[in-house]
């Protein structure tokens, strides 16, 4: 099956993820799940004439149907959260290189994860699949406010399964117990020795090329800075 496959899927459920989104599942052929290799990758999503491209929120090799974070902007964001369930839906195949967790898997060595925003609904499928092999990667959020949380059943999760979580927040509440500021400004902060560590980021252009000085400063080796494009 080649990788610029189109499949027939269809809208099997939608349900409230945060204040402004949703999880969207589509339900699509085994023949497409064989070709979600790498946690991070994405697909573009067709419904009628509108088309836009989102990543899938869940790790290679998890059963059930596709499941997208879908902000409604528009388009095709639109019509996955207003159209009926049932609603056809063409996928393409998983693209993109994703986030190579089998090297980070391989090699060993400490494994921080930065995101902001929708970003983390990009990287969490590396965490599920970092923490399913047994490492515990320190996870960085930057969200502006604890409203805006996303995922937030994933926060006792981690926490529950012993990995380090750094909750950050631009515009936190005055009694707002997290840290303020930028997911960046806290791994600079904590200053973590990674000349034999990793990093995932995944957010903002302007938060990754600072989160990328900052590794540098910290020892990380170029090629363990890891994005999913």
């Amino acid at each position: 099956m080649s990788d610029d496959a189109v499949f027939e899927g269809s809208l099997r459920a939608r349900m409230a993820e945060g204040p402004r989104g949703f999880l969207v599942e589509i339900a699509v052929p085994a023949a497409a799940h064989a070709l979600h290799r790498f946690p991070g990758q994405f697909c573009a999503l067709s419904v009628g004439e509108d088309a836009g491209y989102f990543a899938l929120a869940r790790s290679p090799g998890a059963p059930g149907p596709f499941a997208f974070y879908v902000q409604p902007d528009g388009g095709c964001a639109d019509a996955l959260v207003r159209r009926p369930l049932g609603t056809p839906v063409q996928v393409s195949a998983p693209a993109g290189a994703g986030f190579r967790v089998d090297r980070v898997l391989a090699h060993g060595g400490a494994c921080h994860v930065l995101a902001t925003g929708s970003g983390y609904a990009g990287v969490r499928s590396a965490v599920l699949a970092l923490v399913g092999a047994g490492a515990r990667p320190h996870v960085y959020l930057g969200f502006r406010a604890r409203p805006l949380v996303i995922f937030r059943e994933d926060l006792d999760w981690l926490r529950a399964v012993g990995c380090p979580l750094t909750l950050c927040f631009s515009r936190p509440d005055v009694d707002d117990d997290a840290v303020a500021g930028y997911v960046q400004q806290a791994l600079a902060r904590d200053a973590p020795d990674l000349s034999d560590g990793w990093l995932l980021v995944c957010g903002q252009s302007e938060m990754q090329t600072q989160a990328a000085a900052v590794a540098a400063t910290l020892g990380l080796p170029p090629d363990r800075l890891l994005t999913n494009y």
